[in-house]
């Protein structure tokens, strides 16, 4: 049909479509199949990465040092605990510890600080979960 001919069809023959046009291979983060549960360490380490592209533009560097074991929260959704060192801005070096929590089909919907464990003997507050690394200060 040319353009022509279109300018000659009626309007009642003109089907108008109230649904939102879909975008083929996307599918939204809510409607993606949950990950298979012997799958969710390897899942859950790729969505913190994923989480880390995206966020903490002043880390410009980060070395691991340690995951912890995924466990299955009561809501349905998954968490993890990471730890591991970051550069800020190419200077300051600090150790952190987060909690990733994440829905079963990968957005991640939670990131707090992991409660580090404290020495009886220590007076230090333990409202300050970072600490400073080989010589750098925070």
């Amino acid at each position: 049909m040319t353009s022509a001919d279109r300018s000659r069809c009626p309007a009642s023959s003109l089907i108008i479509s109230t649904e939102a046009p879909v975008k083929r291979g996307v599918v939204p983060p809510t409607t993606r199949p949950a990950v298979a549960e012997d799958k969710i360490e390897d899942a859950l380490h790729e969505w913190v990465e994923k989480f880390f592209s995206r966020n903490y533009d002043d880390i410009t560097a980060r070395k691991t040092i340690e995951w912890g074991k995924p466990q299955e929260r009561s809501d349905g959704n998954w968490q993890i605990r990471y730890k591991y060192q970051a550069t800020i801005r190419d200077k300051n070096q600090i150790l952190c510890e987060k909690l990733f929590t994440s829905t079963p089909a990968g957005e991640v919907v939670e990131v707090r600080d992991a409660q580090l464990p404290t020495s009886r003997s220590s007076n230090q507050s333990t409202s300050d979960k970072r600490v400073a690394v080989e010589g750098g200060s925070i």
